[in-house]
């Protein structure tokens, strides 16, 4: 198994907990994983399985719903974004692609909830149905942005790290 393909594992199984274990509405770790999996996994492939396994796996268990596509559209955004800003790593940059993410997702999946047509179908519903998700996106900023630091303050301590053991070890050698 390749670093890339443990990592997405991880990954993974990071999202899908975030999404099982009780947490806050809409506070999970499902950017974070995207944006690090579209960072650090070179296959753009499987840096895309990232989210789409965690949400599906998740949906096993949670349950399935009419707009679920949108969902899934809307965390690959994220991996699209990550994969364009994130190609020299900053915390302007990994901020900025945090919430865009965020907001992509917001905007894609609550599209898919208007097309369900609980608000209607004229602007009026379209508007209705952004203005009543606000409060959830909220939530998910707060998640999606902390998720996002945690999971790459994490990476970046860990290769640091076994860089730093790396090199010494090759140094007792």
């Amino acid at each position: 198994m390749t670093n890339s393909e443990r990592l997405a594992l991880g990954l993974i199984v990071i999202g899908v907990l975030s999404r099982l274990i009780p947490h806050p509405p809409n506070v999970t770790a499902v950017v974070g994983v995207s944006l690090l999996g579209a960072y650090a996994i070179r296959s753009p492939w499987l840096a895309a399985l990232v989210p789409v396994a965690v949400m599906a796996l998740a949906d096993i268990v949670l349950g399935w719903h009419g707009s679920a596509l949108f969902t899934y559209a809307g965390m690959l955004a994220g991996v699209l974004i990550g994969r364009g800003l994130l190609r020299q790593l900053s915390v302007v940059r990994l901020g900025g692609a945090a919430f865009l993410a965020s907001l992509a997702f917001f905007l894609i999946s609550n599209f898919g909830v208007y097309l369900g047509g609980y608000y209607g179908f004229g602007l009026d519903g379209l508007v209705a149905c952004y203005l009543a998700a606000i409060p959830f996106w909220g939530l998910s900023l707060v998640g999606d942005l902390g998720s996002t630091a945690i999971l790459f303050a994490l990476f970046v301590l860990a290769r640091r790290t076994v860089v730093r053991d790396g090199a010494a070890a090759g140094a007792r050698l």
